[in-house]
């Protein structure tokens, strides 16, 4: 992932890159792998140099950039372009005098200095739902106080542990100080079926299923509660017969 930067202001490209660095670590599965490269670029010369040779994924426009440049003007310029005149540009700036402008260049975004991580993380989310189609449902699990953002897809089963829950994924486990009840309606997906109290699991990751428990395809055995096995066994074969 290449993001660009052209802002003008030190500060403001620091504060700029440490919240876009921030939102990767809450979204790591947006990067899908790849490294996450910002290049900062103080004017429209030096930015116009690395866009005819590096193919970005985002650009962040400043307004603003000295007397005789703006951002609107640049956006112009890479629109009419032969290099990647579609990329998603997001102004950022303290005035709204170009807010009109900016849907004649098919801005993505249009960012109020200070930015604040809110509306940086509400713009990114969209971009990647309308534009790149890459969000599959996610949500927002809190662990050492602080919220880590993963798509329930990957999420195996989550357990009880006395002090909150653990969410096991296909990757990792997280412990987090919420209830498992309250983790299923964040979830709320019929993929997931309470086996027990303080047992949630996803029937996409269950290997085996008997009148006793669900064996989950990392080997863990997941105990069913005794009244309403049936109906979970039932549920659980209509959802094999789906994907097949």
């Amino acid at each position: 992932m290449r993001i660009a930067i052209v802002e003008d202001m030190a500060t403001d490209a620091r504060h700029l890159m440490n919240l876009i660095q921030k939102y990767y670590n809450i979204h790591p599965n947006y990067l899908d792998g790849q490294q996450c490269h910002i290049c900062v670029f103080k004017d429209f010369l030096s930015f116009q140099k690395a866009f005819l040779d590096t193919h970005f994924q985002i650009v962040f426009l400043d307004i603003y950039l000295s007397p005789t440049e703006n951002g609107y003007d640049i956006a112009r310029q890479i629109r009419h372009g032969t290099s990647n005149p579609s990329v998603p540009i997001i102004f950022t700036t303290s005035s709204r005098e170009y807010a009109v402008e900016s849907y004649e260049v098919e801005a993505f975004g249009y960012l109020m200095k200070p930015i604040s991580m809110d509306s940086l993380d509400n713009c990114l989310n969209r971009l990647y739902h309308y534009y790149f189609k890459q969000a599959p449902k996610t949500i927002k699990i809190l662990s050492n106080r602080q919220y880590i953002q993963i798509p329930t897809e990957n999420i195996m089963y989550i357990v009880s542990n006395g002090n909150g829950s653990s969410v096991i994924s296909c990757h990792s486990t997280i412990l987090t100080s919420m209830t498992v009840e309250s983790l299923q309606k964040e979830i709320n997906s019929d993929d997931f079926l309470l086996a027990k109290r303080g047992h949630l699991v996803n029937l996409q990751y269950v290997q085996q299923a008997n009148e006793a428990e669900f064996i989950m395809k990392d080997g863990r055995s997941i105990p069913l509660r005794v009244k309403g096995c049936k109906e979970l066994l039932r549920l659980y074969k209509e959802y094999r017969l789906k994907q097949n």
